[in-house]
């Protein structure tokens, strides 16, 4: 006989737990749920980007708003003619980091790029419907705790 117990909360772990202690070599248990952000990882990614990627997403996660930049705005505030070199990065380091095992593999691409007719008009940490805790976990990877600086 095999138990599974398939997304258990801590509460349900709790009032298993006299349970679990004694059929332990019978019971596996599995969280089928989505890989998500934490804000370690997020900080390790954070620290892998390049000097520029580290400045965009920096401004996106700023705290006081909501990670959705203008590509006007971004382009004043980096006193840069254009963002080319300053977005590129944020897929490729997280296939890196995913290779390495610094993070797990199916995380969400952090930012992302608007596009209408062709040019990029905005960027925002990565659809806020599908990934609503997103822009929280990157403020605090960004903004709070050790090894901050850029």
């Amino acid at each position: 006989m095999e138990i599974r117990i398939i997304d258990p909360t801590p509460e349900d772990l709790a009032l298993l737990a006299p349970f679990l202690a004694r059929h332990r070599d019978r019971i596996t248990v599995e969280d089928s749920g989505p890989v998500r952000w934490t804000v370690e990882t997020a900080r390790a990614y954070y620290h892998q980007l390049p000097p520029r990627a580290k400045d965009v997403l920096r401004l996106l996660a700023h705290p006081e708003l909501d990670g959705v930049r203008n590509a006007d705005e971004l382009r004043t505030e980096l006193s840069a003619p254009n963002l080319r070199g300053f977005t590129g990065s944020f897929r490729p380091v997280l296939a890196e980091g995913e290779r390495a095992g610094r993070w797990p593999a199916g995380l969400p691409v952090p930012v992302e790029s608007i596009r209408r007719g062709g040019a990029v008009i905005t960027f925002q940490i990565t659809n806020l419907v599908d990934h609503p805790d997103l822009l929280d976990v990157f403020k605090a990877a960004v903004n709070e705790g050790p090894n901050t600086e850029s």
